[in-house]
């Protein structure tokens, strides 16, 4: 089955979203929020470790076929990855800071749609921020906690939660699921008081 049109509705708002969103934060924190996504993204076998977010958005760009085209995002990004070739003035682009910027946010967009869609889950950038201001770079620490949402059946609605944008019984439940999830992992204290200054700073 083709993937359906209404997934894909939205997507340039969801980039002008991530492009808003990365805006609005430091160059460090962008730097560990894209190393994390391509962390898991390369340990779900969506890219190899040379590939760049950037480039993967320049290619989605020139690419003939589109997202719906595809039964998955993971077959689109294999197909950007394997088929598209970028030559070299398309590579000229990259040196264009804004360009650069635009072609990483559209890249990141594309990898953080399919790594929700092989692990069934619904993160956004600005959970992976989040997580990436608390201190979580390591992809298993990561995998931990997400694998604790999906044990419990709860949604990581954790920007969400933080930013106390869902109503207080749910956002309860996503932040103790959090910690739950947190409490599996190296660094575990410090790494959940950097989450409790978030939510005491909202």
């Amino acid at each position: 089955m083709i993937m359906d049109e209404n997934i894909m509705k939205g997507l340039t708002g969801v980039l002008d979203k991530i492009f808003k969103i990365l805006s609005k934060i430091t160059p460090e924190l962008i730097k560990g929020v894209t190393e994390l996504i391509s962390s898991v993204a390369e340990l779900l076998g969506l890219k190899d470790k040379d590939d760049s977010s950037e480039e993967l958005g320049l290619k989605s760009e020139i690419a003939d076929r589109k997202p719906e085209d595809f039964d998955s995002r993971e077959e689109y990004v294999s197909y950007l990855r394997d088929d598209i070739e970028l030559n070299k003035y398309d590579r000229e682009k990259l040196n264009d800071e804004s360009l650069k910027e635009k072609y990483s946010a559209k890249g990141l967009g594309i990898e953080v749609g399919a790594i929700n869609e092989k692990m069934e889950v619904n993160l956004g950038i600005e959970d992976y921020v989040m997580m990436a201001k608390a201190g979580i770079n390591k992809v298993q620490d990561f995998m931990t906690i997400v694998d604790t949402f999906k044990e419990k059946g709860v949604e990581p609605l954790i920007n969400e939660a933080i930013e106390r944008l869902i109503p207080m019984k749910e956002g309860a439940t996503v932040i103790d699921t959090l910690k739950e999830g947190i409490n599996k992992i190296e660094n575990a204290k410090a790494i959940w008081n950097k989450f409790n200054d978030m939510l005491e700073n909202f």
